[in-house]
């Protein structure tokens, strides 16, 4: 009895799996049903680029130092005419000295270096368009590596911009100068461009 039982089991779950896979193939002929397989997503990794291996490494391995800035003064005595005595002409010139430490794995060569001068946090003026005194050097300067070079650069405020008050104030020795610099490196046939903030005195 038992073993009958257990045939008509067997036979009914048999009936059961025939009709499931002629269910199946039935909604796959008609297109209500279909297994579908996901496709692994594949991430690929961006490399990065030789500029940007190289500013991370001038970055974190390279010092930027403004070794002294001094400003050179001159007032001339103000002209006198038939139409009168006019204003005094003042000069004003910066002489600047940045050093660069040199802790890359690489020779560094830099062919040019934009600075941008603050004094007390205020720009030094010399235009209505570029409200800052700027300067540039255009001499390619090498940096071996493990050593430090200095490069020498110097700013002029325009005639028109370099007034008697703000001689006066620069001639100050309490003035807390800002030196931001940008500086082009050549690398791998690129030029480059390091951005650094340098400084002077006390706040």
């Amino acid at each position: 009895m038992f073993r009958q039982f257990t045939m008509l089991m067997v036979l009914l779950f048999s009936l059961i799996a025939i009709n499931s896979s002629i269910a199946i193939a039935q909604s796959n002929a008609s297109g209500d049903f279909a297994f579908k397989i996901k496709k692994p997503k594949i991430t690929q990794l961006k490399q990065a680029s030789p500029e940007e291996v190289f500013r991370k490494m001038v970055l974190d391995k390279c010092e930027f130092t403004l070794q002294e800035i001094k400003p050179e003064i001159k007032i001339d005595a103000p002209k006198v005419s038939l139409k009168g005595v006019g204003k005094p002409t003042v000069n004003i010139l910066f002489h600047l000295k940045i050093d660069v430490l040199n802790n890359s794995d690489v020779n560094l060569i830099a062919n040019k270096l934009d600075l941008i001068l603050y004094a007390d946090d205020k720009p030094i003026p010399v235009d209505v368009k570029e409200p800052t005194a700027t300067g540039t050097i255009t001499e390619t300067i090498s940096i071996p590596i493990g050593k430090t070079t200095t490069l020498p650069a110097k700013m002029k405020v325009p005639p028109d911009k370099a007034t008697k008050e703000l001689a006066t104030k620069l001639k100050g020795d309490e003035t807390y100068y800002r030196v931001d610099g940008t500086f082009y490196f050549q690398y791998k046939g690129l030029e480059i461009p390091i951005t650094a903030t340098m400084t002077e005195g006390t706040k």
